[in-house]
């Protein structure tokens, strides 16, 4: 932790301070020193899940309110997704520019034709800090889109969106 914060030019008396809040996690810390926090508090630490969470979305909370929601469908997009997120973007009325604001922030990068979050846990975030009902009709959202496919990787996601989309259990699917 004190070569880390050396290293992200931090003094050894914030050593301490940053082991007990991000319970000695790097990549909280690295994030948080990157981000410009120094005003992390001496409360108990959080879990590295939630601190990790934590620090991303104070990343993601002052991107417009349409960038954010078209964050959601992007972390919900798997490999396969990626053709069809376009025209679900525009069926609910967004679009890959909505992405911009995200791009500009260093959040994730839109390059030919792959849209790849700064980091796996970034993605991990912005998904399931979305409300659960945001997600599952992202998930249907994906799953309408992929039923005018017929590529076998297709149908694979479209059940598996589908499955996501529900509140329980599903044996048809």
């Amino acid at each position: 932790v004190s070569g880390l914060l050396t290293e992200l030019g931090h003094t050894a008396d914030d050593v301490g301070r940053y082991r007990r809040v991000t319970a000695g996690n790097p990549l909280v810390i690295r994030e948080l020193v990157r981000n410009g926090s120094d005003r992390i508090g001496e409360e108990d630490p959080l879990p590295a899940t939630e601190a990790v969470r934590a620090t991303f979305r104070t990343q993601v909370a002052p991107l417009g309110a349409r960038c954010r929601r078209a964050l959601v469908f992007v972390a919900a997009a798997g490999r396969n997704d990626v053709p069809v997120l376009p025209a679900v973007l525009t069926a609910n009325e967004l679009s890959i520019s909505d992405l911009d604001e995200a791009e500009a922030a260093g959040l994730l990068a839109v390059d030919a034709g792959r849209i790849t979050f700064r980091h796996p846990l970034l993605r991990s975030a912005v998904y399931h800090d979305a409300p659960p009902a945001v997600r599952r009709a992202v998930h249907v959202g994906f799953a309408e889109a992929l039923a005018e496919h017929t590529a076998p990787a297709h149908a694979e996601r479209r059940v598996a969106h589908l499955a996501m989309a529900g509140d329980l259990p599903d044996e048809s699917l």
